[in-house]
């Protein structure tokens, strides 16, 4: 069994540590080009018994994003493949983090130590979370966001982050609208209830009260969002979107 679980799990833990490797974002001069170049020197080689091979990928038409199938074959397993997607369309607003990997069962099976992972600050996660559910209203985001619920966040922070992040991709925040959307949305409660345990009961009317009550500060804009939400469509008040992203720095510690 510790082979197996090995051998599974060093392809997926080599996939992780290519991203933890500094040099690998698009800056300090280097190009998405560079990046993808050295994505896909990383992964046709063989690392530790696993010949990885990325031969095929997409590249969206404005270069901020490309992805495709990562196979893999080793001893006993020929045909093991995974996604990878790689998206440079923004830079994050707050300093990610190298933090360590949340304890899975498996843990006891790996055949190398466990490494932290680079990753945005949880608030951050939460308003692309937040920001994915306002653009495309599905029920899975609704169930995500109602599991952020009951975590504990900065909801002032939170709303800035979202404000700002989807003045990034010119797209205004509207509260009522982000509301009204997520309960129009909610229609495939089934399909949520083959994702989650069977343990696990998904009740609708709670789901959209929780989201509804933890997030309605979001209502609450601040005389500085307000016009960052009117420029959004322009993107044209750089200097202003800059003033919130410095609060949200400040707010967030990292000034």
């Amino acid at each position: 069994m510790s082979s197996g679980w090995g051998k599974v799990s060093r392809a997926r833990g080599y996939a992780w540590s290519v991203f933890r490797r500094p040099r690998l974002h698009a800056g300090h001069g280097s190009t998405e080009d560079d990046v993808l170049t050295e994505i896909v020197e990383v992964f046709n080689r063989e690392h530790h018994g696993i010949t990885f091979t990325f031969d095929e990928y997409y590249k969206t038409e404005d270069d901020t994003s490309f992805g495709g199938d990562v196979l893999y074959r080793h001893a006993w397993n020929h045909t093991g493949r995974f996604r990878l997607q790689v998206s440079l369309r923004e830079r994050p607003t707050l300093a990610a983090a190298s933090r360590p990997t949340e304890r899975q069962a498996y843990f006891d099976y790996l055949e190398f130590d466990l490494f932290n992972v680079r990753a945005l600050e949880p608030i951050e996660m939460i308003a692309e979370e937040v920001r994915a559910a306002f653009q495309r209203a599905k029920v899975r985001d609704l169930y995500d966001l109602h599991r952020f619920a009951g975590t504990p966040f900065d909801v002032e922070l939170l709303r800035r982050l979202v404000v700002l992040t989807l003045w990034q991709v010119r797209d205004p925040f509207d509260p009522e609208t982000f509301f009204t959307r997520l309960k129009s949305g909610v229609c495939d409660w089934e399909g949520i209830r083959r994702l989650v345990r069977s343990s696990e009961r998904i009740k609708p009317d709670e789901i959209l009260a929780s989201v509804d009550s933890r997030f309605a500060a979001f209502r609450e804009l601040s005389e500085l969002e307000q016009p960052v939400i009117t420029d959004a469509k322009s993107g044209w008040n750089e200097p202003l979107a800059e003033r919130l992203r410095s609060e949200i720095r400040d707010l967030a510690g990292q000034s």
